[in-house]
């Protein structure tokens, strides 16, 4: 009997003490920016920032196949749209369910060992295309912030290359994005804050700058068709803009095109792929996403 009991306080104290090194994913007052920047050359090879995107967790809940999730909103400059609902299981597990969908996936897992396969893991490029793959991991260790340690996982997918999971905080590339190198651009997380408590990428106080210092241009537009099929794009604009000049780059920052606007026509030809079309007029700036079919 008394062999009975030592094994029981073992394995409370056990539990107990793995439950007290967990940290958990937030389930309000979260903020997370993240920066796509396209790979510029010339004249010095950079990064060259052109579009931020944010999330935050607000504490407003929801219920999902009899779970409870919490909201996530896209919450960048002008925007405040349901993004999805994340769900942390407690036993090292993050779960996420995007917007018009009820079928969960695995985001995170902190309970893996080195070498292990991650099964079905859902990610998302920068342009919000999901996809579910397989990782491996392939290091295991901790981060202190604030004086709390934190697990952080290292994995590699294979076809996009390594990332990296901190507890509580997400992915440093992004909260769901996966490495994008084989576009030739640079994605990170640039800041997340809980309640007003700066986590990453050091610890401070204050909230996260979700323009990063972009001058966005005040005012509405949309380019239609997108996608276009035959590259030709009509700029419908919402407001009045004088003396509007544009750049068009490729993902690895070329420039394809540029000039004033002069007409609200754009013509890129038939070649498919992704674009960037960035728009001034001396007072800010605007980048928006255009794809060729």
């Amino acid at each position: 009997m008394k062999n009975i009991y030592s094994t029981l306080i073992f394995i409370i104290i056990g539990f107990a003490s793995r439950a007290q090194g967990y940290v958990p994913f937030p389930d309000s007052g979260a903020v997370w920016v993240n920066s796509f920047s396209t790979f510029i050359q010339t004249p010095f090879p950079h990064c060259e920032l052109t579009e931020v995107t944010n999330y935050c967790m607000y504490g407003e809940d929801t219920t999902i196949n009899l779970m409870t999730y919490h909201k996530i909103m896209n919450c960048s400059v002008g925007s405040n749209d349901y993004k999805g609902a994340i769900r942390d299981n407690g036993f090292g597990q993050v779960y996420f369910v995007p917007r018009d969908s009820s079928s969960e996936s695995l985001l995170m897992d902190f309970e893996v060992n080195v070498t292990d396969t991650i099964y079905d893991v859902y990610f998302e490029n920068f342009w919000g295309v999901p996809y579910i793959t397989d990782i491996e991991v392939i290091q295991i260790d901790t981060v202190i912030m604030w004086g709390v340690e934190r697990k952080r996982i290292s994995y590699d997918n294979g076809t996009y290359g390594p990332g990296t999971w901190i507890q509580g905080i997400g992915n440093e590339i992004g909260l769901f994005l996966e490495t994008a190198d084989i576009f030739d651009v640079c994605i990170e997380l640039e800041c997340m804050t809980l309640n007003d408590t700066i986590l990453w990428p050091s610890e401070g106080l204050g909230t996260c700058q979700l323009d990063l210092g972009i001058d966005l241009i005040d005012f509405d537009l949309e380019l239609i068709p997108n996608p276009s099929s035959d590259g030709v794009f009509k700029i419908q604009y919402y407001t009045t803009i004088d003396d509007l000049s544009y750049k068009i780059y490729t993902p690895n920052g070329q420039v394809v095109q540029e000039g004033k606007m002069e007409t609200d026509l754009i013509d890129l030809g038939s070649e498919s792929g992704i674009y960037f079309i960035q728009l001034s007029n001396g007072q800010g700036i605007l980048t928006r996403r255009i794809i060729v079919q």
